[in-house]
């Protein structure tokens, strides 16, 4: 075997024989942000990709057909029990089957190097053995069930700070030994379907045209079979990239691939052989995950199968809870004060922000919509059989809060959440329709259009305040924005490109407006954003106007007055 082939055999040769080189190379590229090209000569159907690595989202946020919420990954590796992840990655990788998913993107097994990695709890560890145990087990759990997992970011992508940027310079035991270590194992015991290529460097050469690393190690030392998929965006090049052993470049349409790629091979820069190793490795794909349902060698073709259920085969909240449990470490126990034991305490004080609002996931592309459960405040009444008050304590958020369940309501249909429209540059109404949440992404599944030039997105809502007094509204996102009250524009600005997309994605530039509010009345809130180039996000927070010195007090008086205060 070469240092970057499969080897074009048997089924796959037959196949990748009955395309032309655009037919090739199309397929190389997403179709859209999460599909894969379908190739109805070969028998070839769309392939569907979905983040992520605690919760399959599928390719949108879905209000009627929520996910499970996964512990964060770098508590799945707190449990240090493989069985158990195994378990509950098979279970997650039956509900991505449920959902039309063929591929999660996930795990992510880098290295923790540092506790200000802005994607640490995305990873499971500092320590190259226990993720490595972890991965292999998070990998084989999927597969299981049919769908394909993606070991990623390979590699040495450790760093949120200039992370399509920087070039990780490291020494060749340090990299094996601790850096490619998680990598290897995925791929020698696990068998993964995916690997995923970073944005950063290694020692020279980005990643995704990194050929020691990719062709040399990946490819050649390990004998992976496997497909290189592009992280989103990350891929720069046409013939590096090509040459150095990436196989599928995401998102599509667009991208350095198609055509820059065609006339390089016809130009001899990049050997058509490359190009049939590249199909092979994606055929090979189908094949395991019941994609390719073309006739071969002329036997009988196979009939389609329907993945998409009716709902999501949500994972078992029972098992869920037990990975949470068992990734739980105490660290001290003063004077025993836990448990606490049910009726031993009347009153308990939640005090801080996560008491409100509970963070319970990382942000980016780690988020799920997840299943409604029981809130903390609800669940530990119930479990020790007291009263539960609840006090915020501090302003940590950088941004407004998103209004609880139950105060927006999209005023056209009644129903929970915003109204959405999305306009052409003469301000002709292309699209409308409900939304369940005052955030909206670039995955939500929107048409094509919210990306060409000019294009405006309205946001509308009926808010219903729950106390009287001033209320701060935030409306967020890179571009232009306008937020108007009624039928009054009360603020308008320009906000400017952050360094990376990622900020852009989690934290967007907020314009605020403070807004006098009685409780129980409606208030119409429209938000008129035109995004700066490709949109990315859109976010409405509206939230009572809080004073820390207030809030600290409070929750002192909450405190005093319970008997226990956590």
């Amino acid at each position: 075997m070469s240092s970057a082939a499969v080897g074009v055999t048997g089924d796959e040769s037959v196949l990748v024989a009955r395309l032309s080189l655009e037919e090739k190379v199309r397929l190389l590229t997403g179709a859209n942000s999460w599909v894969l090209h379908g190739e109805p000569a070969i028998g070839l159907r769309p392939i569907v990709m979905s983040d992520g690595p605690a919760g399959v989202r599928g390719i949108r946020y879905d209000a009627t057909n929520p996910s499970t919420s996964l512990p964060c990954p770098v508590a799945l590796g707190a449990t240090w029990d493989p069985e158990l992840i195994e378990e509950l990655t098979t279970a997650l990788g039956r509900e991505a089957r449920s959902k039309g998913v063929d591929v999660v993107l996930g795990p992510t097994i880098n290295i923790v190097r540092t506790p200000l990695s802005g994607r640490g709890f995305e990873c499971f560890s500092e320590d190259p053995l226990l993720t490595s145990r972890i991965a292999v087990a998070y990998v084989r759990g999927v597969q299981k069930a049919g769908v394909g997992a993606t070991a990623k970011h390979y590699v040495a992508n450790d760093s949120e700070t200039e992370r399509r940027t920087y070039d990780a310079r490291i020494s060749e035991g340090v990299l094996r030994e601790v850096y490619l270590a998680p990598f290897e194992a995925c791929v020698a015991e696990a068998g993964v379907f995916l690997i995923m290529a970073a944005y950063n460097s290694v020692n020279g050469a980005t990643m995704t045209a990194n050929a020691p690393l990719v062709r040399g190690v990946l490819k050649g030392e390990w004998e992976f079979t496997g497909a290189v998929v592009s992280d989103w965006s990350a891929t720069t090049s046409t013939i590096a990239s090509a040459v150095g052993g990436l196989d599928l470049v995401m998102p599509g349409p667009e991208g350095p691939w198609g055509e820059k790629l065609v006339e390089a091979v016809r130009a001899g820069a990049v050997a058509e052989s490359d190009i049939d190793d590249k199909v092979v490795r994606l055929l090979t794909l189908g094949r395991r995950l019941g994609a390719l349902n073309g006739s071969v060698d002329g036997g009988e073709q196979a009939s389609p199968v329907s993945l998409v259920a009716p709902q999501a085969a949500l994972i078992d909240p029972a098992l869920v809870r037990e990975v949470a449990a068992r990734s739980f470490v105490l660290l001290k126990n003063d004077r025993g004060v836990l448990p606490i034991a049910p009726g031993s305490a009347r009153r308990v004080a939640l005090i801080g922000p996560n008491a409100v609002t509970p963070l319970i996931q990382g942000g980016g592309s780690i988020q799920v919509l997840p299943v409604t459960r029981p809130g903390i405040t609800e669940a530990l009444a119930d479990a020790i059989d007291a009263e539960v008050t609840v006090n915020q304590g501090a302003l940590t958020s950088a941004m407004v809060a998103i209004p609880p369940a139950g105060t927006l309501h999209d005023p056209v249909s009644g129903k929970p959440g915003v109204r959405l429209e999305l306009r052409d540059a003469d301000g002709t109404v292309l699209y409308e329709e409900p939304h369940p949440t005052s955030v909206l992404t670039w995955w939500d599944g929107l048409p094509g259009d919210l990306h060409l030039h000019a294009s405006e997105i309205v946001m509308r809502t009926r808010y219903r305040a729950q106390v009287d007094g001033r209320h701060v509204i935030g409306a967020a996102g890179v571009g232009e924005i306008r937020v108007a009250v009624g039928d009054t524009v009360v603020a308008e600005a320009r906000s400017l490109q952050p360094r990376d997309v990622v900020e852009a994605l989690s934290q967007p530039p907020e314009l605020r407006v403070p807004v006098e509010m009685r409780a129980g009345r409606d208030v119409d809130v429209r938000v008129e954003f035109r995004p700066e180039a490709r949109f990315v996000t859109m976010r409405l927070g509206i939230a009572p106007q809080s004073d820390d010195a207030v809030l600290i007090q409070e929750a002192v008086a909450a405190a005093t007055a319970a008997d226990v205060a956590v």
